[in-house]
């Protein structure tokens, strides 16, 4: 009996740990005012080394943990601070 709730005990933590590093893909583009795609363009996710550039449409893919909050810079662009809602999977900017 020992042995059995010691094993259920395990796959409890195992699914809380899983949960804790889930992640979620986002795609977006970002454009500039005229609505032309801004090349090179910084993606990252704030508070770790996560990060991406945008493609020369403009458009990027990065996988996150939940809820985190993007950082999309370039240069001559003022930064923008995205914070991800529950289930967003994409930003444009």
């Amino acid at each position: 009996m020992k042995i059995l709730h010691k094993i259920l005990v395990a796959i409890c933590l195992m699914g809380v740990s899983f949960g804790a590093f889930a992640q979620q893909q986002i795609t977006g583009t970002v454009k500039d005012q005229h609505g032309d795609p801004v090349i090179g363009a910084g993606i990252l996710v704030q508070g770790t080394t996560l990060g991406t550039v945008t493609a020369s449409d403009g458009s990027f893919s990065i996988s996150v943990p939940a809820n985190s909050t993007l950082s999309v810079s370039s240069i001559g662009f003022e930064t923008q601070v995205i914070r991800l809602a529950a289930g967003q999977t994409r930003v444009d900017v």
